[in-house]
């Protein structure tokens, strides 16, 4: 039997990506990167392992403002991340209304205006 071949990480990336991106933006900035996308996808995904284990992440979101946006009918906030929000010198929760998980497809211009 000849050997099944593994899809690359690049193709593995852009199903992924064309299965989530509704514009087709992201498909198309993915599929510039050509077959660079190969050798990045492992790299990306180590290194995005490797800064949230060291925890490099949590410094980060202390420095910077933060702006949390959800949709009225989207999940709600849950008491670890309330703390986290309050617990921070720079951060807001807006909740944009006639919005679910989907705000910028539901209500784009308020999301924008926040």
């Amino acid at each position: 039997a000849a050997a099944k071949l593994e899809p690359s990480p690049g193709a593995n990336v852009l199903t992924l990506i064309e299965a989530a991106d509704k514009t087709g933006i992201w498909k198309k900035y993915v599929q510039q990167l050509g077959s660079s996308l190969d050798v990045l996808a492992p790299k990306l995904a180590k290194s995005l392992v490797e800064h949230c284990d060291s925890r490099a992440g949590v410094a980060t979101f202390k420095r910077l403002p933060v702006r949390l946006v959800l949709g009225e009918r989207s999940s709600k906030l849950d008491s670890q991340l309330k703390e986290l929000l309050e617990a921070h010198a720079d951060a807001q929760c807006v909740e944009v209304k006639n919005a679910g998980h989907f705000m910028l497809e539901e209500s784009p211009a308020e999301v924008c205006s926040v």
